[in-house]
């Protein structure tokens, strides 16, 4: 019988393959190291980071505290990421477009509910 999944780097079990993969996964998804290599950690979640000010960044999300606005109506972010991703709500054109009209959309999944309401095309 084959025994739990277990980290070859820092010899942790896991109760599925998956739960091993997500270890063995850095910040951009690439299966390369343990993430118990990885110097810096959030000893309030135990999230990883590849990179010092990362985990400074990541830092914020726990304390609540959001310092970065938004220029046009002043809402407020907890990282600069945020802000910029939230400034497409104030724009008249999203950057997805549906391939069949050309109809523009703010997010992925808008623009994925429209295409539906396009009819089949005939083979």
């Amino acid at each position: 019988m084959k025994g739990k999944p277990r980290c070859k780097t820092c010899g942790e079990e896991f109760w599925c393959f998956n739960a091993l993969v997500c270890h063995m996964s850095n910040m951009n998804g690439e299966n390369s190291y343990c993430a118990k290599e990885i110097p810096w950690g959030c000893e309030i979640c135990g999230q990883y980071f590849n990179r010092k000010d990362g985990l400074k960044q990541h830092m914020i999300t726990h304390t609540g505290i959001k310092p970065y606005a938004c220029k046009t109506c002043g809402k407020m972010f907890a990282c600069p990421r945020g802000v910029t991703s939230h400034m497409s709500t104030h724009s008249t054109e999203g950057p997805y477009t549906c391939v069949r009209c050309g109809k523009t959309f703010k997010s992925k999944g808008g623009v994925q509910k429209h295409v539906r309401t396009h009819p089949m095309e005939e083979p």
